[in-house]
C-alpha cells in the first residue's frame, strides 16, 4: 500500500502536532517548576515563623514556670517568717501577761 499525499500530509501535520504538545508540555513543566519553587520557599519561611513562635511559646512557659517557683518560695519563706513572728508576739503577750498578774497580785489587797 503506496502512501497518498493526504496521508503524508494528515503525518506532516500530527509531526508538527506533537512538537507543538511537546513545546507546550516542557512549558507547562518549566512553569510549573518555578511554581514548586516558590511554594517550598514560602513553606520553609511559614515553618520558620512557625518553629520561631513554637521556641517563643516553649520559652514563655519556661519562664512561666521559674517565675512561678520563685513566687512560691518567696511566699513559702514569707509564711515561715509569719509563723515566727507570731510566735514571738504570742511569747512576749505571755510574758506581759504574766508580769501584769504579777502586778495586780502584788497590788491587790491583801485579806486578812
Amino acid at each position: 500500500m503506496a502512501a497518498t499525499a493526504t496521508d503524508e500530509k494528515i503525518a506532516a501535520d500530527l509531526a508538527a502536532f506533537r512538537g507543538e504538545v511537546t513545546r507546550d508540555i516542557s512549558d507547562l513543566r518549566a512553569d510549573l517548576a518555578g511554581f514548586r519553587g516558590k511554594v517550598e520557599t514560602d513553606l520553609r519561611w511559614i515553618k520558620g515563623i512557625g518553629v520561631a513562635l513554637l521556641l517563643a511559646a516553649f520559652s514563655f512557659a519556661g519562664y512561666v514556670i521559674a517565675d512561678l517557683a520563685t513566687v512560691k518560695a518567696d511566699v513559702r519563706q514569707l509564711g515561715d517568717r509569719l509563723d515566727r513572728t507570731e510566735k514571738q508576739s504570742n511569747d512576749r503577750f505571755d510574758r506581759l501577761e504574766k508580769k501584769l498578774d504579777t502586778l495586780i497580785e502584788r497590788t491587790a489587797p491583801k485579806t486578812p
